[in-house]
């Protein structure tokens, strides 16, 4: 094989590789803020509570073992996952801008490379083709990763948003506070219950529960959007149970 067919496989190695080196020195305050911060410095209705952040860890591990799997022998003829390799590359480029803006206190900048990293996730996800038949290797190396990252990279914006709003003390006066957070959780877990059923994927509703749980966690939330946050989570928990075992079925 060729080195310039190898080149796009190191490049998204050397971009997963990046992404965990940003988060570790993120985790450290190398970018001002240390990753949690901003949390607390702006905090809103929606921000979750600070350990949430940790599934960031889990999800780097998942794309630094994405980016192992692809040098499989018998991933050099996966389509899909060719396809979807410099979508994956530049998402963990974006998640590394993201990182600094968000620590460097940088709202909007890092507001608009939330957005780009979930369009460049979604996209990847697109190329995966979710609803075709894979080995359970490829769902577990390939896509669960993706999803995952894509899910909680929702989310992520969502938040990022609202902290953007908070910092700049911007309230629409014709909805409470409460009432635009009730209202954003039940569009994000309506999104993620369509990606489930439409996609057959419960792994991006999985990253949504666990921001949820965030939620619903943190001290001070009103009743209100405490038994929404429950109410979405046992909803989307209660598909999640009941539609594996049907999917592991299907991918025997």
């Amino acid at each position: 094989m060729t080195i310039s067919k190898q080149l796009p496989k190191f490049f998204l190695f050397l971009a997963a590789v990046f992404a965990a080196v940003v988060f570790i020195f993120s985790m450290k305050g190398k970018f001002g803020n240390v990753l949690i911060q901003p949390l607390s410095l702006y905090p809103t209705i929606l921000s979750p509570i600070p350990f949430s952040f940790y599934i960031f860890a889990l999800l780097l591990v998942g794309m630094l073992g994405l980016s192992l799997f692809q040098f499989f022998p018998k991933q050099r003829t996966n389509k899909r996952l060719a396809k979807s390799r410099f979508h994956l590359s530049a998402s963990m480029l974006l998640f590394g801008l993201w990182v600094m803006a968000w620590c460097y206190d940088l709202l909007l900048a890092s507001s608009i490379s939330a957005m780009l990293l979930v369009a460049t996730l979604a996209r990847a996800a697109m190329n995966l083709e979710l609803r075709a038949v894979a080995k359970p290797s490829e769902i577990w190396l390939l896509r669960a990763p993706t999803m995952l990252f894509f899910g909680w990279a929702t989310f992520l914006a969502v938040v990022n948003w609202a902290t953007l709003f908070q910092s700049l003390k911007w309230n629409l006066k014709w909805l409470s506070p409460d009432a635009w957070a009730i209202l954003l959780m039940i569009t994000l877990a309506l999104l993620s219950l369509w990606i489930c059923f439409r996609y057959l994927d419960l792994f991006f509703i999985s990253a949504v529960v666990w921001g949820f749980v965030g939620i619903a966690l943190k001290k001070g939330v009103s009743v209100s959007v405490s038994r929404t946050a429950w109410l979405s989570i046992f909803v989307m928990a209660l598909v999640v149970l009941i539609k594996a075992p049907r999917k592991l079925l299907e991918d025997v």
